[in-house]
């Protein structure tokens, strides 16, 4: 389970992977239509209510990993992966979609290759990403569409978690 928070209205924002069906009172598996979701949280609800779908997948095969939500709260990047059936994914690329009830029906992969770290600038305008580049991960900064991609690290070296300083404009 990863979890952020939509900074407009607090809801929680939750990206399960490989979901275990809940069993009925006689021990037969509740079809959920899914194996991994992203879903909207509202903690001032509860049950069915509480919860809202922004993106489901009915296949196996792919999940999302690294959910950030914008500043704004209009939009969510994710990575969308190859399940690889322990939990975990393998990047394919950068997605992003509308924060709303099945706002992954809009979504649009923003950069393709293995893609990790994705986080939004103070103001939304840009975006910052790990991407691997042969034996390397260099860390990239983007418009929040994917446009105008580039290296600020070079070709050398490894890293992780890249984030914006509070004062970047």
């Amino acid at each position: 389970i990863e979890i952020d928070v939509d900074p407009q209205t607090e809801n929680l924002v939750v990206n399960l992977i490989d979901v275990v069906p809940p069993t009925t009172e006689d021990g037969k598996p509740v079809k959920l239509g899914f194996n991994h979701g992203i879903f909207m949280l509202d903690p001032t609800k509860s049950g069915t209510e509480a919860a809202t779908p922004i993106l489901m997948s009915p296949d196996i095969q792919q999940c999302t990993t690294e959910i950030k939500c914008s500043p704004d709260g209009s939009s969510l990047l994710f990575i969308p992966a190859q399940y690889k059936g322990d939990g975990n994914g393998t990047s394919v690329g950068l997605a992003s979609c509308p924060l709303k009830a099945q706002g992954g029906s809009a979504g649009s992969l923003l950069v393709n290759g293995s893609v990790s770290n994705p986080s939004f600038s103070p103001d939304g305008l840009k975006i910052i990403f790990i991407k691997r580049e042969g034996a390397n991960r260099a860390v990239f900064i983007a418009d929040s569409n994917g446009s105008n991609a580039r290296n600020i690290t070079g070709t050398t070296g490894n890293y992780s978690r890249p984030l914006f300083s509070p004062q970047y404009k």
